[in-house]
């Protein structure tokens, strides 16, 4: 079974953070699923495997929808 480490945020501390927790896992290799190359601020002791993935959206409302939504009411404000 696979073991996920999600993050969020990309602030310095988090970074390091980030980098020390990749480091410190006995993990055979790293998978980058993000759209940032945020490895170029790590140094990380494993091979790195970089995803693609897109979004095909299946229903409404669409991300689109979704967005403008939000626009209208927050510039409503």
């Amino acid at each position: 079974m696979a073991e996920i480490l999600p993050t969020l945020g990309y602030g310095l501390k988090q970074i390091k953070e980030l980098e020390e927790a990749i480091n410190s896992i006995d993990a055979d290799s790293v998978i980058l699923g993000t759209q940032s190359l945020i490895v170029r601020y790590m140094s990380i002791n494993k091979p790195i495997v970089r995803v693609r993935f897109e979004l095909k959206e299946l229903s409404k409302p669409d991300l689109k929808g979704i967005l403008e939504g939000f626009v209208d009411r927050i510039s409503k404000h």
